[in-house]
């Protein structure tokens, strides 16, 4: 079995995660929906407000490539899905930004996206903190940068928490 089939498919699951995987693809399509219709709430609030430099989300308009996003995001009855991956930068520098991630209480900052709750990073202060800042500008990793991934906790009180902590910089 070492050179057959483990080899060639991997182990077997154990029982409990296979269970689990089973019953999270059951609700996955809904899910997905949700998360992406959230997203995209969440990225048109930030990209109206004064303390955004900018969002990086393929759903709005603005993005430059809404249009081929547009084209391919799909769910499988046609409608648009954009994700529930966002970026933005605040209108501001690494310290602001970092006072910013010190201020926001809503979700987790942790360095894996994409669980069933918010989470967010600011990468300049944690993941890349040790890069110099023109390093980390080279690899698209600006100071003000948050990367943001959308939970099924409910846009309302992600854009609440996201305006508290805009609001008090």
């Amino acid at each position: 079995l070492k050179h057959g089939e483990y080899r060639n498919l991997g182990p077997c699951l154990h029982p409990p995660s296979a269970a689990a995987l089973w019953d999270n693809l059951n609700s996955l399509e809904i899910r997905l929906k949700y998360v992406s219709d959230s997203t995209l709430k969440i990225a048109k609030f930030l990209s109206t407000h004064e303390k955004i430099e900018n969002v990086n989300y393929p759903g709005l308009k603005s993005h430059p490539q809404h249009e081929l996003a547009k084209s391919q995001m799909k769910f499988i009855d046609g409608t648009n899905g954009y994700s529930h991956l966002l970026s933005f930068n605040i209108d501001g520098d690494l310290a602001k930004t970092k006072r910013f991630a010190n201020l926001l209480e809503f979700g987790l900052q942790v360095t894996d996206l994409g669980r069933d709750y918010t989470t967010w990073i600011h990468s300049a202060s944690t993941t890349h903190g040790q890069m110099a800042s023109e390093m980390r500008n080279l690899s698209g990793i600006a100071d003000n940068l948050i990367r943001y991934s959308v939970g099924l906790e409910g846009p309302d009180d992600a854009i609440a928490g996201l305006d508290t902590a805009l609001n008090k910089l």
